[in-house]
C-alpha cells in the first residue's frame, strides 16, 4: 500500500495503490509447542514476537500460564515462496489484482483465471488422516493429562469405547495432495474414495446467537455426519464460530 494512505475496502483490477512484492506461504504443524519458551525461541519461523497483538491473542501475556487463552499453539511458519508461481510475473510493472477487505488487514484477492492467471499454477497442501491400525488395535487419540479436565465435561463417556485403553493406536498418515475444485471432478469425491465428500444440508438455524437454534444446528450436524459416515455414535463438541465482520472467533 502507499505509505501514507491506507487501502480502501475494495479496489478493482488494475487500480493500483499497492504493489505485489512477492508470494508468502503459510505452513502448519501437527504438534503444539510444549511451553512458552519453545514458542518464543521459534519466533524466526512464526514471526509472532512477544508484546505483539498476535502474540497476546494466541499466547497471552509473557510469563503467564501456558497454553494461552485459545488453547494449544501449533508450530507454523511464514516463508517466501521460491520459486515464485508463474502468475506472479503478471503483476509486475504496476499491474494489480482486484481486492476486497475481509477483516482489518486481510483482503480477498480475485485472481484471473485461465492460462494467464492462477489457473496455470499448481497448488498443493497436506492432509492428515488417522493411519489404519494393525490387527488387534483401534484408531484413537490419546490426551495429555493436563488437557483432559478441560474437555471431560463435553467428551463422550468412555463406555462408548469397549476396548482396553492400551489398544488405542495413535498414528498420523500425512499426504501431500493437489488442491483442486472437487465440484468439477468427473466423479465427485466420496468419503470412501477420497476421505471427504460434499454434503448438502440446508441449515435449520438463522441466528447462532440463540442458544436453542445453536443446539438444533449441532443436532442437525450430528445427524448429517452420522448419515454420511455410517457411524454408530456422533458427538459434536468444541464448535468454533468465526465471524470476521464482528471480530468473533
Amino acid at each position: 500500500a502507499r505509505p501514507s494512505t491506507p487501502l480502501p475496502d475494495a479496489l478493482p483490477a488494475g487500480a493500483g495503490g499497492f504493489s505485489v512484492l512477492g508470494v508468502v506461504q503459510l505452513s502448519g504443524g501437527t504438534a503444539p509447542y510444549e511451553n512458552r519458551q519453545a514458542f518464543e525461541s521459534d519466533v524466526s519461523r512464526h514471526q509472532v514476537p512477544p508484546g505483539s497483538e498476535v502474540y497476546r491473542k494466541y499466547a497471552g501475556e509473557s510469563g503467564g500460564a501456558w497454553p494461552g487463552p485459545l488453547g494449544d499453539v501449533y508450530a507454523w511458519s511464514i516463508d517466501s515462496a521460491e520459486p515464485k508461481p508463474e502468475w506472479h510475473a503478471r503483476f509486475q510493472g504496476g499491474a494489480t489484482p482486484a481486492i476486497t477487505r475481509r477483516h482489518k488487514s486481510f483482503f480477498t484477492v480475485e485472481m484471473p483465471s485461465g492460462a494467464d492467471g492462477l489457473g496455470a499454477a499448481r497448488v498443493a497442501s497436506t492432509i492428515t488422516y488417522p493411519a489404519k491400525p494393525p490387527a488387534g488395535r483401534h484408531s484413537g487419540r490419546l490426551m495429555e493429562p493436563f488437557i483432559w479436565p478441560r474437555i471431560a465435561p463435553i467428551w463422550p463417556s468412555s463406555t462408548h469405547f469397549p476396548h482396553p485403553v492400551d489398544s488405542l493406536h495413535e498414528e498420523d498418515d500425512t499426504r501431500l495432495v493437489d488442491v483442486e475444485d472437487g465440484r468439477t471432478c468427473a466423479e465427485p469425491p466420496t468419503l470412501d474414495s477420497h476421505g471427504f465428500e460434499l454434503c448438502r444440508s440446508p441449515c435449520v438455524a438463522t441466528d447462532l446467537d440463540d442458544a436453542a437454534q445453536l443446539e438444533a444446528y449441532l443436532a442437525q450436524t450430528a445427524r448429517l455426519v452420522q448419515r454420511a459416515t455410517r457411524a454408530d455414535l456422533v458427538v459434536p463438541f468444541h464448535h468454533v464460530r468465526i465471524d470476521t465482520a464482528r471480530g468473533i472467533r
